[in-house]
């Protein structure tokens, strides 16, 4: 199964509405892209995030003692995004 190899080549029919973010830095960016825009054709329900110079886990540096201001709120606009589908 190629899904084995890369989720990049799974099956995504069916799928839930996804955040996607991801830093222009991030050696990951085009990977990150191309699951948006393949998740996109599945799920209109999609949502993909640059920031501007960041690096890849970029969103693990929000606690006070490694804060990156980015990463703050990026934490936030995804628990917006999440709050705005749980209710």
């Amino acid at each position: 199964d190629t899904a084995e190899v890369s989720p990049l080549l799974a099956d995504l029919s069916g799928m839930p509405p996804a955040f996607f973010q991801v830093g222009t830095e991030d050696p990951l960016l085009d990977d990150t892209s191309f699951m948006a825009e393949r998740w996109r054709a599945v799920t209109a329900d999609t949502t993909l995030v640059y920031w501007p110079g960041a690096i890849h886990a970029f969103d693990y540096f929000e606690k006070p003692e490694f804060e990156l201001p980015i990463a703050r709120e990026s934490v936030d606009l995804v628990l917006d995004w999440l709050r705005a589908r749980i209710g």
